[in-house]
């Protein structure tokens, strides 16, 4: 038998096995991510949108994790950078000579050199002319990062959406010791209730809810209904401050920080319907006694035991199983379907996400006034990308609210409206729009829904004309009501500096 060349022996070329990002890419392409406003959850569904029919790992969130972090990170492949650029919207070609870009400010090691086990951004040997530009560098983005995380308007939110644990942990303690000081602003205590539902383990959500509660439970601070008063003031000046330098464009990360702004203003507003409501609400007295409901329940309670401090997401399979299981033993319970539909939304598995927005279609169907389950429907199908359950949501929602829903059904208007204006269609964002303009009309004190309108649905969507005239009635109806905490004219603000 003739011996096999090495020629025919040889195997075919493997591909390309890629190379690891350093920390200056992962801050660009994160970067990239902000400007479309997207946190994570986003982030990972428009990957999978934007890449659909394409070869795909089973679990691409933790592919993406594993490329980004920070201790031995895995080699990004030229498949998967052409993937991220097709989720930006970019062509391959400039997508890599963004990351080329980062790689020259940074400068490179010499060949052989032991990196500091201190730091993944600078070597232990730098060329010398390189090693003052990567130093100036590394001090830049670092005061960047800390800027960011310190800054009371974003910071919470910027550290929920790029940081890790450590970071936000930071900043949720900075918040509840400003609160301790300021209880009554409702800028700060509606964006870190927000920030530890949507991050927090279940000992976490449960105590902000139980905090929450005692807080609407409270009484009033004197001099109760005046304009200018709890605690407004300081906020109230850095928030105009802002939205100024959103107008003329010199706020990094304008579309996240837009967003941020805008969802936050709306959740105080909430805290202000809740907090000025003239006797109890339906409403206002289930959200107060929401987190010791929760905290009563033994597949919960069985939950904080294996959720410690500073871990990381490790709870979250166990969270949802554990829900799981307790919705499917007690179908028609509330509590057990909003929290399979929390914690389902911090898991952030697509298929799994649209599941149970299906299941919880149907549950409403059965259960159509249960406003909490409504309104974190609403929300989780925020978190996913457009697919035919969510036209169908918006629809049954729009029906609903014109129908028979309940007398205080604010929440549920609230996430649809949130929806509507992120994924809805143009035609979805007409009826929409038309059907607010009835209820406010039938509803003229109300000053909740008018601000959650004018920023979910008129300033995201609306065209120019149709902004500047709903602007213009919400300033005739302003000029005849009262306007606790400033929140509807600060609104008014961030709508009127939309870019047309």
């Amino acid at each position: 038998m003739a011996r096999r060349t090495k020629s025919v022996g040889k195997r075919r070329g493997k591909r390309s096995p890629g190379r690891k990002l350093v920390p200056e890419e992962v801050l660009w392409i994160e970067g990239q991510i902000a400007k479309r406003g997207w946190n994570k959850t986003e982030f990972y569904a428009a990957y999978e949108t934007a890449n659909k029919g394409k070869p795909l790992p089973r679990d691409p969130k933790r592919q993406l994790q594993r490329i980004f972090q920070e201790k031995d990170p895995t080699p990004l492949t030229p498949l998967v950078q052409a993937n991220l650029a097709a989720t930006l919207s970019m062509t391959f070609e400039d997508f890599d000579a963004g990351l080329r870009g980062c790689l020259a400010v940074r400068g490179g090691r010499r060949k052989g050199a032991v990196p500091d086990q201190g730091s993944r951004i600078i070597g232990a040997e730098t060329a010398g002319a390189n090693a003052s530009v990567i130093e100036r560098f590394q001090e830049s983005a670092q005061r960047f990062d800390e800027q960011l995380l310190a800054d009371y308007l974003t910071g919470v939110g910027f550290a929920e959406w790029m940081g890790n644990r450590d970071d936000w942990e930071k900043t949720v303690r900075q918040g509840r010791e400003w609160l301790e000081a300021h209880p009554e602003d409702l800028y700060c205590r509606g964006m870190f209730l927000w920030s530890i539902l949507n991050k927090g383990n279940p000992s976490e959500m449960v105590g902000i809810l139980k905090e929450t509660g005692r807080w609407l439970a409270s009484a009033l601070p004197p001099a109760a209904g005046s304009a200018g008063h709890y605690d407004s003031g300081d906020w109230q000046r850095m928030l105009e401050e802002r939205i100024s330098q959103l107008s003329s464009g010199s706020v990094e990360h304008p579309s996240f920080v837009r967003w941020h702004l805008e969802d936050t203003l709306a959740r105080a507003a909430l805290l202000r319907c809740l907090r000025f409501q003239e006797g109890r609400s339906q409403l206002q007295s289930e959200f107060t006694k929401l987190g010791g409901d929760v905290e009563k329940q033994m597949p919960i309670r069985a939950l904080f035991g294996s959720t410690k401090p500073g871990e990381v997401d490790s709870w979250v399979a166990a969270a949802v199983a554990q829900a799981d299981r307790w919705a499917g033993f007690e179908q028609e319970s509330g509590l057990a379907r909003l929290c399979l539909i929390w914690f389902t939304g911090q898991q952030g598995q697509v298929d799994r996400m649209q599941f149970v927005i299906e299941q919880s279609r149907r549950w409403l169907e059965r259960n159509p006034r249960h406003t909490f389950v409504r309104w974190a429907t609403l929300w989780l199908a925020g978190l996913c990308p457009e697919c035919e359950a969510t036209t169908q949501l918006i629809e049954e929602s729009a029906l609903w609210l014109a129908g028979d829903a309940p007398d205080d059904e604010r929440l549920a208007r609230m996430g649809f409206l949130w929806l509507v204006g992120a994924k809805g269609t143009a035609e979805q964002v007409r009826q929409g729009a038309a059907q607010t303009a009835r209820w406010l009309k039938a509803h003229p004190a109300d000053d909740f829904i008018r601000v959650v309108y004018l920023l979910f649905l008129i300033r995201r969507r609306a065209a120019p004309e149709e902004r500047k005239r709903v602007i213009g009635e919400t300033r005739r109806w302003l000029r005849q009501h009262g306007d606790a905490y400033g929140i509807t004219g600060l609104a008014l603000r961030l709508c009127e500096c939309a870019r047309s």
